[in-house]
C-alpha cells in the first residue's frame, strides 16, 4: 500500500514539476518576440496567450497518458478496468496541465526565468505539504487549513488514491471478502499484507479523508483551477511589461 501512495505521490509531483520548469523558459525567450509585435499591433494579448495554452494541451494529454501506460501499469495502480484508468489518467493529466499553466503565469509575472523557476518549487512544495499526505487532513492546524482547500495537489492527491484503492464494500464480490481474504480470491481489492490482509481501503480513507464519490467533484475542481491561471496569465502579461529601456 506504501509503495502504490509513494508511487502515485512521486509521478503527480515529478510530471507536473518538470512540465511546469520546461515551459518557464519558452515563455520568457517568446515573450521577446511578443514585445516587438505588439508594437506594431500584430494581435492583441489575449490571443497570445491563447495561444501558449491551447498548444501546450496535445503535449501534455499524450505526456501524462504515456506515463501512465509506462509507470503506473507497472506498479498495478489502477489498472482493473479500462473506466478506472480512464479516471485516473484525466485527473493526471489535469493536473499536468494546471502546474503548467501555473509556469506559464508565473513566468508572464516575473522578469526572467531564473526568478520564476526559484518561485514554483517553493509555491508546489507548500502545496505538497498541505495536500493531506506529508501531514494528514487531521492533524494540519486550523490556522493553516486555508492551504488545504486551495490546493490542486489536494484534490488530485485524493482522487487519484480513491480510485486506486477504491473497494465497494456494499457489493463485495463474495460473503466472506471483507472477512477471510483468503477465501475470496477473485477480490480485487488492495489489501495490506503485513496487517492481517486488512482492506487498504479502511485505512486510506480514513488517514488521508478520501470520498471516492467526489472523484468527479474534484475533477470539475481541477478544470477550475486551469481555468483560472490561464485567465491570470492574461492579465499578467497585460499589465506586467518588462520591456522598457
Amino acid at each position: 500500500m506504501s509503495s502504490r501512495m509513494g508511487l502515485i505521490y512521486i509521478g503527480v509531483i515529478m510530471v507536473g514539476l518538470t512540465n511546469a520548469n520546461n515551459v518557464i523558459p519558452q515563455v520568457n525567450a517568446e515573450r521577446v518576440v511578443y514585445y516587438r509585435e505588439r508594437a506594431s499591433n500584430m494581435y492583441p494579448v489575449l490571443f497570445y496567450s491563447m495561444s501558449w495554452t491551447l498548444a501546450e494541451i496535445p503535449y501534455l494529454c499524450i505526456s501524462s497518458l504515456l506515463f501512465c501506460s509506462i509507470c503506473f501499469s507497472l506498479g498495478g495502480v489502477a489498472t482493473d478496468s479500462a473506466k478506472i484508468s480512464f479516471e485516473f489518467w484525466i485527473i493526471l493529466c489535469e493536473y499536468t496541465a494546471c502546474i503548467t499553466f501555473f509556469g506559464i503565469f508565473l513566468a508572464m509575472m516575473t522578469p526572467n526565468a531564473q526568478v520564476a523557476t526559484l518561485i514554483i518549487p517553493v509555491v508546489v512544495n507548500i502545496w505538497n505539504m498541505t495536500s493531506g499526505f506529508m501531514i494528514p487532513k487531521k492533524k494540519i492546524p486550523s490556522f493553516w487549513m486555508w492551504l488545504y482547500w486551495i490546493n490542486p495537489t489536494q484534490f488530485t492527491l485524493n482522487s487519484l488514491a480513491a480510485i486506486a484503492f477504491h473497494c465497494d464494500l456494499d457489493n463485495p464480490p463474495c460473503d466472506t471478502c471483507t472477512l477471510l481474504p483468503t477465501s475470496c480470491p477473485e477480490c480485487p481489492c488492495v489489501r495490506v499484507q503485513d496487517q492481517d490482509n486488512m482492506l487498504a481501503w479502511y485505512i486510506m480513507k480514513d488517514s488521508m479523508s478520501l470520498d471516492y464519490t467526489k472523484r468527479y467533484e474534484n475533477m470539475g475542481v481541477l478544470l477550475m483551477f486551469n481555468l483560472f491561471f490561464m485567465i491570470a496569465s492574461v492579465f499578467a502579461l497585460k499589465c506586467m511589461k518588462f520591456d522598457r529601456r
